[in-house]
Formats: structure tokens, sequence, C-alpha cells
């Protein structure tokens, strides 16, 4: 009777590794589907502009910021009360972009495949809205840093 229990309990688990095989296929198939589908874009308000959120980052010296034909990357830049930081404008486009930080009377051109530098301040608290004033209307093309208190 052991050895019959035993033999049925051994057929048991090769077939179950043979139909985890197929399971396993059937789990790729379900993956594979679920990773075609895509999640609708993260939407916020940049200073009344509504926006895409292109990417997050913490504040830092000589953090990089992609400028790409009407969208910056990471478009959301998170930071401290008063922090000063220098970025660093990287147009991947073939237009020409720009980067306005009106609070701080920063207006700066980047021409397609070019660099510049940015030296900003942070506020005290709440946001501070960039944007392309080329861009900005038609196509959302706006960022922020947020302060944390």
């Amino acid at each position: 009777m052991s050895r019959c229990a035993s033999a049925v309990l051994v057929l048991l688990l090769l077939t179950a590794a043979c139909g985890g095989g197929n399971d396993s296929k059937s789990g790729d198939a379900k993956a594979a589907t679920t990773t075609q589908s895509t999640a609708p874009p993260v939407t916020a308000e940049f200073g009344g502009v509504r926006g895409i959120v292109r990417g997050t980052s913490i504040a830092a010296e000589g953090l990089e910021v992609e400028v790409d034909d009407n969208y910056f990357r990471p478009n959301v830049i998170q930071g401290t009360a008063r922090q000063s930081v220098t970025l660093v404008l990287a147009s991947e486009g073939k237009s020409v972009h720009n980067f306005t930080l009106a609070d701080q009377k920063v207006d700066v051109d980047i021409a397609a495949g070019q660099h510049a530098s940015v030296k900003i301040t942070l506020p005290a608290s709440g946001d501070l809205v960039f944007f392309c004033k080329y861009h900005k209307d038609e196509s959302g093309m706006v960022g922020a840093f947020r302060v944390s208190a």
C-alpha cells in the first residue's frame, strides 16, 4: 500500500511538473499581454498649464535635464528650501527650445544638439514652474521644482 501511495505521489508530482510548464507558457503570454498595454500618462498642473509628467528627480548640482521636441525630462524636480542648483540643459530635439523660469528672470534658448547651464535657487516652499516659451501652450512643455518643507 505504501508503495502504491508512493507511486501515485510520484505520478502526481510528475504530472504537476509537466502541467507547470504549460501553465508557465500561458503565464508568460499573460505577462507579455500585460507589458504591451500602456498606462495612461500621468498629468499635473504646472503654474496653470497642464502637462505630462515625464520623469522625476532629486535636485542635485549638475543635474542633466533632457530638452527634446516638446518636453523636458525630468520635468518634476524635488528639492529643499533655498537650495542652489545648476542644471545642465541638453537639447536632443530638432527645434530650438527654451528654458524659462520667470520667477528668477531666467530665459535661455538651447539650439538643437547644444547644451546650456542655468543656476537657480529654490524657493522656501511650494512650486517653481519652468517652461519652454516656444512650446508651453501648444504642447505643454512645462515642469516644476517642488520644494518640500
